[in-house]
This record gives C-alpha cells, sequence and structure tokens, in this order.
C-alpha cells in the first residue's frame, strides 16, 4: 500500500499562496454578508460613482476649486459607514436567528442612500447645466421642496417655532 503523505508548504511561492487564500476566502465571507441586497448594492456602486464624478466636475466647473482628495475621501467613508452597517445588521440577524427581518431594511437603507445621491447628483447637475429646467424639475420633487409652498405646512412651521420659543 502506497499512501503519500503531503508535506506542508515551505517555499516563499507557497506561503503567498496561502496568503492569498486566507484572503480570498476572508473577502468571500465578507461579500456574502451583502448577497441578500446585491443588486441594491449595484445600483448604489453606480449612483456613488456618479456623484463622486458630477461632484467633482461641478467643484471645477462651476466653483473653480482644484482636484480635492476630500471629498471623495467623504463620499468612501459614507459608503463605508453603509457596509458596516450592513454587515452588522446581518451578522446580528443572524446571530439571534431573525434574517427574513434585515432584508427589508436594508432595502430601505440602500434606498435612502440612492435616494440621497440622486438629490446630490441633480443639485450638481443643476449647476453645471443651470439653463436645463429638466434638472431644476427634477430637483424640485425629488427634494421635496413643494412641500415648502404649501401654506398648511408653513402654519405648522411657525406655531412650532413659537412653541419651542416658549419653552425656552
Amino acid at each position: 500500500m502506497n499512501v503519500m503523505i503531503e508535506q506542508p508548504i515551505t517555499t516563499a511561492s507557497g506561503q503567498v499562496y496561502s496568503v492569498r487564500v486566507l484572503f480570498v476566502g476572508m473577502w468571500a465571507i465578507f461579500m456574502s454578508y451583502f448577497e441578500p441586497i446585491g443588486y441594491n448594492i449595484i445600483l448604489l456602486v453606480g449612483f456613488f460613482t456618479a456623484n463622486i464624478f458630477i461632484g467633482l466636475i461641478e467643484g471645477i466647473i462651476v466653483n473653480h476649486e482644484r482636484f480635492d482628495y476630500k471629498k471623495i475621501l467623504w463620499a468612501f467613508s459614507l459608503l463605508l459607514i453603509f457596509a458596516m452597517i450592513t454587515l452588522a445588521s446581518t451578522m446580528t440577524a443572524i446571530l439571534i436567528h431573525k434574517q427574513n427581518y434585515v432584508e427589508p431594511m436594508l432595502d430601505f437603507l440602500s434606498m435612502l442612500y440612492i435616494y440621497s445621491y440622486a438629490v446630490n447628483i441633480l443639485h450638481n447637475l443643476m449647476s453645471i447645466f443651470p439653463n436645463v429646467m429638466i434638472f431644476k424639475y427634477l430637483y424640485y420633487v425629488l427634494s421635496v421642496e413643494f412641500i415648502r409652498k404649501i401654506p398648511f405646512f408653513n402654519k405648522f412651521k411657525e406655531s412650532e417655532n413659537k412653541t419651542e420659543n416658549q419653552k425656552l
């Protein structure tokens, strides 16, 4: 009976291979937490990328700013917050065996991020193209500016401000 015993990998290329397998495995585990909202992630990354590029173009063309990494770092930090919320809520749901409840919450959160990106993209496009009415109209509708035109809303805000001032 001829049994071969596998020897541990001791060469430098073998160690690199082992580290690479470790990172690929960790990446696969990390990405599996995003599986329930996979299509939302694709949309989110698309809107994120468009937001960065249009924001940089708006800063350079309209505001005559120089290229600044701070805007990109801020955008990545917001995306990282989304990733951490997604990861933490998915892990918590798995631990307490309530996976059914986390997917609608993450859908809502990703749509909220996409909505905020869309409003910011339209705001930047209004600055770049000030005479294009479709951008102004879409921004007016999406940013819920029309609520300010409702008379009852203004009266409500005024009464709330008066009650707050009276409490102080």
